[in-house]
């Protein structure tokens, strides 16, 4: 079986046979002819500008900044390369988080979850234009986890305590960080905020500087008027912690209580 090869390409790849006697030679070609196709080349530094950035035409490895050096910036857009290239994107700085988000504009991060945080220099995500659309398509990023387990059945009533239950960190999340913690409840409460505190049993410090919160006839913290405030002191896991969940306010008529979890490896 011979190969077929598209017209226009450095020999041997107009031949039939992509490997000669010549295979030094062939190979070199073949190698640089890659180099000027995909862009496999460094960029200058480029800054995000209200969420987006546009690439070189001849980059494939772009150091990518915060805009006015924020602490951490989002990525929505991307721009500048043909229909098909790569682009290998990583921080410029360890002090200044890039955080790509899918399906803000036109970045998708498919099977990587909604956001990719590049927070150290040799992180990076490899990413493709795909028509308008720009893919993720490699990252040696760990993964996000998002977890929920139920504290107090739906049907039972919600009641004020500490140590109504235990998290124990599994080995596979040590090293990771909670980044994000919210609560749900099945009954609504008619009148009262129920509030809820995390305690680190390690660190024997509360974790919310700012309570979780549901507001009346609200069923979930995401939408409280308040938000919770992690203290970043005490996020920390490791294999075998323990995460004290307590309710210090219960509300009337509240029942079923369901944590919600984000965790990172920082």
């Amino acid at each position: 079986m011979t190969a077929q090869w598209n017209t226009g390409l450095p020999d041997p790849w107009t031949s039939e046979q992509p490997i000669t006697t010549d295979l030094l030679t062939d190979m070199v070609q073949n190698l640089l002819y890659l180099y000027a196709t995909q862009r496999i080349t460094d960029g200058a530094e480029v800054t995000i500008a209200t969420g987006a950035v546009t690439l070189a035409s001849n980059v494939g490895r772009a150091v990518v900044d915060t805009e006015a050096d924020a602490a951490e910036d989002y990525l929505d857009t991307l721009g500048g390369l043909g229909n098909g290239q790569f682009a290998w994107l990583s921080p410029a700085s360890a002090s200044r988080t890039v955080i790509l988000r899918s399906g803000v504009g036109n970045i998708v991060l498919q099977g990587y979850g909604d956001e990719i945080a590049l927070r150290e220099l040799n992180q990076f995500v490899w990413v493709m234009r795909f028509g308008n659309t720009y893919l993720a398509v490699g990252t040696n990023v760990p993964p996000r986890y998002y977890l929920q387990f139920t504290v107090i059945p739906h049907d039972s009533a919600l009641v004020t305590g500490d140590d109504q239950f235990v998290w124990q960190i599994h080995p596979e999340l040590d090293g990771y960080s909670i980044v994000a913690a919210h609560a749900m409840v099945h009954g609504v409460s008619s009148s009262g905020t129920p509030t809820f505190q995390l305690y680190h049993e390690r660190h024997a410090q509360d974790i919310l500087s700012t309570l979780i919160t549901i507001d009346v006839s609200e069923k979930s913290s995401t939408t409280a008027a308040t938000p919770p405030v992690l203290n970043s002191s005490y996020v920390d896991l490791q294999s075998g912690d323990e995460i004290r969940h307590d309710c210090d306010v219960a509300g009337t008529g509240t029942t079923g209580w369901t944590m919600m979890y984000t965790l990172e490896k920082l």
